[in-house]
């Protein structure tokens, strides 16, 4: 079957709507390893809180060469930990980059180098970021409203979860209060 032009609101109920939208919902206890604070974790897993939700249309694209989606990171904290998503490194030579395009509330796509460099960029309403190929990436939200943002990548992308969960996380947390701070547990 051909694909077909569309058009789509960037909101979280229309690409729902489409036909073959996958929704993810990650809460606390599919996230538990990635926040510092594992005492504050265990304290929480009861409530097991919704820590973020990606709709994913690359089924509703069959043959297309581009995947895209509509994450919403909701806000809060953990030990002081702002909520995050886990982060991963595209994991073939020929995986591409990625962009982002932030639509509503503000945070930050925290990288990381293959070589262990660490950066942050804004990511708020509006904004348009790009991850080259070979950065680690995630997002945080810093703010107080649900963080929405527009991804796209290529189909073929497939991703490395394991080697973030290796090098103990990015090397930088990012608490509230305190900002950015180096991460102990962060190896090469």
């Amino acid at each position: 079957m051909e694909i077909q032009p569309f058009q789509l609101a960037l909101d979280a109920q229309s690409f729902r709507s489409m036909a073959g939208a996958r929704v993810m919902l990650r809460h606390l206890a599919d996230v538990r390893d990635i926040f510092a604070d594992q005492a504050e974790v265990r304290r929480r897993a009861a409530d097991n809180p919704l820590i973020y939700e990606f709709v994913d249309l690359r089924d509703t694209l069959p043959g297309s060469a581009l995947s895209f989606g509509l994450t919403t990171l909701y806000p809060g904290t953990l030990g002081g930990e702002f909520y995050m998503t886990r982060g991963h490194f595209h994991a073939r030579a020929q995986d591409s980059d990625e962009v982002y395009l932030g639509v509503s509330g503000s945070g930050l796509l925290q990288l990381q180098s293959r070589e262990g460099a660490g950066r942050e960029m804004e990511l708020k309403a509006g904004s348009l970021l790009y991850t080259p190929l070979a950065w680690a990436h995630r997002t945080i939200n810093t703010g107080s409203e649900p963080l929405v943002f527009f991804s796209i990548w290529p189909s073929s992308t497939a991703y490395d979860y394991a080697e973030i969960t290796r090098r103990g996380g990015f090397p930088r947390r990012v608490l509230q209060g305190a900002g950015l701070v180096p991460n102990p547990d962060f190896r090469i």
